[in-house]
């Protein structure tokens, strides 16, 4: 690898390390949760240094959210194990996306502030739903809020 690749490289991790604080900062106040998501996608979804990052996980939590929303929201069962997720440790940051019956169901979530969102969209429609959703991990006491 020579010294371009490996500043471009260098450049890119520094930026999305920025970016991924500033998604968080937008997911917790946000009263548009598409913006959120076209933040991700516009920030990360073609950022090579982001995509390299990160190993396979699977996560109960999370996974949960994924399978109580869609009986909810698409009135059906899924095996939300079916669904690729990613974690970056040192960021402790989740997500993911999988196909279901038609849908794609998108994830992403912040383990310090156990908090997330998530995208459902039908294939061959313009129109997205969005879902904000916080959890509390077992074993990890919530801190009340000042406000």
């Amino acid at each position: 690898m020579d010294l371009i690749c490996i500043l471009i490289l260098a450049e890119s991790l520094l930026m999305y390390t920025f970016t991924l604080a500033d998604l968080k900062l937008r997911l917790q106040s946000a009263k548009n949760f598409g913006e959120v998501w076209h933040f991700f996608l516009d920030h990360f979804g073609e950022n090579e240094a982001f995509m390299a990052k990160g190993e396979r996980v699977r996560h109960p939590l999370v996974e949960g959210v994924v399978e109580q929303v869609a009986k909810q929201v698409l009135k059906r069962s899924i095996d939300a194990k079916q669904i690729l997720l990613t974690k970056l440790a040192d960021d402790r940051f989740i997500h993911g996306s999988g196909l279901f019956g038609g849908t794609l169901i998108a994830v992403m979530y912040f383990e310090d502030i156990d908090a997330g969102m998530l995208s459902l969209t039908t294939l061959g429609s313009e129109k997205s739903g969005f879902i904000r959703f916080s959890l509390q991990q077992p074993g990890r006491t919530i801190k009340p809020s000042a406000n």
